[in-house]
């Protein structure tokens, strides 16, 4: 058995799957599918490296996998996604590999054994989205989090970009483009060098495609319409496949369509799903700190419609939900001076309005004093 624990995997971004069956290109949707089925689709969409924080995400890069003594269903539940060299897995949460597996081994054992301090393995607070069976289903935030995600990406619309490099100062020179650091080829191209060497396109073809490697399993994005796509094989063309699942990105479609991003987080959750919120098990501490629920709820509904994913630690989730309080405050207090100016100018043209019959009247009567 080999475990390494690799400092931070994700170096390049951290930004946002229908599950369709490659064959008929038919979409289908996790509310009318069970856990088992699902994972026998070819999921290919993806949107951002957060997204495997969710069980069925990590359990998709497994679909080539060929170690049978070893079940892919307890390598995603442990943590793991596949890094397509040789049998060699990762965790999403602590970062630990682990690889030489041998006929017998537990995922979840081994995961505990090499790397105890990982906090999924502790127990503590992650963004980690388990499936659930449909019995669990009812008032069950995990099972809204997967079927939002599945409603989301079976739309046509990207989410917003969420990643550092938004922050980047070339961003407002090219406001069309998600990731504008990776416009260059050469760029794009340095960041595969550790790109998967088993079963996928070659580092050219994928850079020639618009797609820059994420730094997380087979995960690539376009820094044009930042839309992503993981889980290759080696008889993939990135070219046919970004034109298939982004048919809208200028990039590839040659033409000056619009892209369709979901900037005003038009997948709208119910009502009851929002109240499920505060079960995300970050949101009990936040209450124990004094945030309010209103804040809470309300910060996470709307990153999680704006990105598609919630925030993923407790510092993060702190700064939405502050974040929220402070925008939410200004624009209070904006409109509340906004009535209050609109409220004098009522009164003065009132006034206003008042002086001239008063004046009116005044002229009126001297008028008639003149008439004896």
């Amino acid at each position: 058995m080999l475990s390494i624990l690799e400092p931070e995997c994700q170096a390049h971004v951290f930004q946002y799957i229908p599950v369709q069956n490659r064959t008929h290109n038919t979409t289908y949707c996790l509310e009318e599918t069970s856990n088992t089925n699902l994972f026998d689709r070819r999921i290919r969409k993806l949107f951002s490296p957060y997204h495997f924080s969710y069980e069925v995400v990590r359990r998709a890069t497994f679909d080539s996998w060929t170690y049978d003594y070893i079940n892919k269903d307890e390598l995603a539940k442990a943590g793991f996604y596949c890094l397509k060299r040789k049998d060699h897995v990762q965790c999403y949460f602590c970062k630990g590999i682990v690889g030489v597996w041998e006929e017998g081994d537990r995922p979840l054992l081994e995961h505990e054994k090499h790397f105890p301090n990982c906090p999924l393995v502790q127990g503590l607070l992650t963004s980690n989205v388990p499936l659930v069976t449909e019995v669990e289903e009812s008032n069950n935030l995990n099972a809204v989090l997967n079927k939002y995600l599945m409603r989301m990406l079976e739309g046509s619309q990207l989410p917003v970009p969420y990643s550092s490099l938004q922050k980047d100062s070339c961003r407002g020179n090219f406001p069309g483009f998600a990731y504008p650091t990776f416009q260059s080829r050469e760029r794009r191209l340095h960041t595969l060098t550790k790109w998967p060497k088993d079963d996928v396109p070659s580092p050219e073809d994928i850079a020639d495609a618009g797609f820059f490697y994420a730094g997380i399993a087979d995960f690539v994005l376009c820094y044009y319409c930042g839309g992503g796509l993981f889980n290759w094989s080696k008889e993939d063309d990135p070219h046919k496949d970004h034109l298939k699942y982004y048919s809208h990105c200028p990039l590839v479609a040659y033409q000056s369509c619009p892209l369709k991003r979901n900037d005003s987080g038009l997948n709208i959750l119910k009502p009851e799903e929002e109240d499920l919120l505060l079960q995300y098990p970050i949101s009990q501490k936040l209450l124990d700190i004094g945030l309010s629920r209103c804040s809470i709820k309300n910060a996470l509904k709307d990153h999680l419609e704006k990105y598609s994913f919630l925030p993923s630690t407790f510092m993060d989730c702190t700064n939405v939900v502050v974040e929220w309080e402070d925008k939410n405050r200004r624009k209070i207090i904006h409109e509340e001076t906004d009535n209050v100016i609109e409220d004098s100018c009522d009164a003065g043209r009132s006034s206003k309005t008042n002086i001239e019959k008063t004046s009116e009247s005044s002229n009126s009567s001297d008028s008639n004093k003149g008439l004896f």
